[in-house]
């Protein structure tokens, strides 16, 4: 209601401001163009803020009931949504690889190794991040990669000695939330 009252308000206005502007330059399109646009920002921003004023006083039906659910309760939620985690066992070794909405992790046999966090705004256009680590105490050290990230699903690929050992991808629900069938 109120939407469409301003939206009324708006369209006289504009009507009645270019009918006398148009009027008193005679129908050119330039003269006074610039006093034009500048008195209609001022009138918008006057009954915007008459409106705003108005909308203060009057308490929502919204605010009556129940508040809405705050953005943080929202954000933790949705970081939930992005949690996932695998364990992998190779040659009596256990992997455990997480991913978290802003850090991946790898533990082997219960130690975390490699970690990767996400604290700067471009390290999301990022869209994969690799963990590497060695597994020592054999005769050979075993090289350990994994893979996680994907645009539009979570793809984890674990790498041991540069041979593909693990590959899962899940694609990633936007509407409902979290993750949809494996492939």
């Amino acid at each position: 209601m109120l939407q469409a009252t301003k939206f009324a308000i708006y369209i006289a206005a504009l009507f009645f401001i270019g009918y006398a502007y148009g009027s008193l330059t005679k129908d050119t399109f330039f003269d006074n163009f610039f006093i034009m646009l500048l008195s209609l920002f001022i009138f918008i921003f006057v009954v915007e803020s008459i409106f705003s004023s108005i909308q203060k006083k009057t308490p929502s039906k919204e605010t009556k009931e129940e508040d809405p659910e705050s953005w943080s309760a929202m954000m933790e939620e949705v970081k939930k949504d992005f949690e996932r985690s695998w364990d992998l066992t190779y040659e009596n070794h256990s992997l455990h690889i997480v991913n978290k909405y802003n850090k991946e992790q790898l533990f082997i046999d219960g130690k975390l190794v490699s970690e990767s966090t996400r604290g700067q705004w471009y390290s999301w256009g990022i869209p994969y991040q690799t963990l590497k680590a060695s597994i020592e105490g054999t005769n050979t050290p075993i090289a350990v990669k994994v893979k996680l990230g994907g645009w539009f699903s979570l793809i984890c690929k674990v790498y041991i000695n540069k041979k593909l050992i693990f590959k899962q991808r899940l694609k990633y629900d936007l509407i409902a939330g979290g993750f949809k069938d494996e492939e």
